[in-house]
């Protein structure tokens, strides 16, 4: 006897609507290299894609603020940078923008603005990051040594020569692993 399970799929107009809010655009900003690069980094730092950090940025966007309206704006030089965010990002962004009479790239500007303070801290936390690779390259040239020196004292075939091992190799992936992390991650050092 066979079980057969259907699936029953219902499509309204709500769930077409908020399907299509997420499908990806391109859209263009002109925004200063600053705001550019922080968004970069950001996203490496946290390992999500930009797409998502925009989607953030517009629901914490609060255009009522007056802050936006008086802010000082930047003077640097604005670029012109293509973006993938979701088309529900740009519909809230380009409404809040005619609503308010703010251009679009101030608003995204404005919005990028706000993550400043979160690239400071992942900052100051990459420079801990790098006194934690030292301890562990010091750590590992110890661990090593250690090895080496129980392997010509009781021989390579030794229980506590094997776990030894075991705890150099990982104690060398580890450090690896975060030694690629910083260098994947550098950039925010220059920011």
């Amino acid at each position: 006897m066979s079980s057969k399970k259907t699936i029953h799929l219902v499509i309204t107009e709500q769930s077409t609507a908020q399907l299509r809010a997420k499908q990806s655009v391109r859209t263009t900003f002109r925004l200063p290299e600053k705001s550019i690069q922080a968004i970069s980094i950001l996203a490496r730092q946290l390992g999500i894609r930009q797409k998502s950090i925009f989607d953030h940025l517009m629901q914490e966007l609060d255009a009522a603020d007056k802050s936006i309206q008086n802010e000082e704006r930047n003077t640097e030089p604005r670029v012109p940078k293509t973006f993938v965010i979701s088309k529900g990002t740009l519909d809230y962004l380009e409404q809040i923008s005619r609503r308010y009479s703010i251009p679009r790239d101030i608003l995204m500007e404005h919005a990028i603005n706000r993550i400043l303070p979160l690239l400071d801290e992942e900052k100051h936390k990459h420079s801990k990051r790098k006194k934690v690779l030292e301890q562990l390259n010091a750590l590992s040239k110890e661990s090593l040594s250690a090895l080496n020196q129980s392997m010509g004292e009781l021989g390579e075939d030794d229980p506590v020569n094997i776990e030894l091992h075991k705890m150099v190799r990982n104690i060398e992936n580890s450090r690896r692993a975060v030694e690629q992390y910083l260098e994947r991650n550098e950039k925010i050092e220059k920011f």
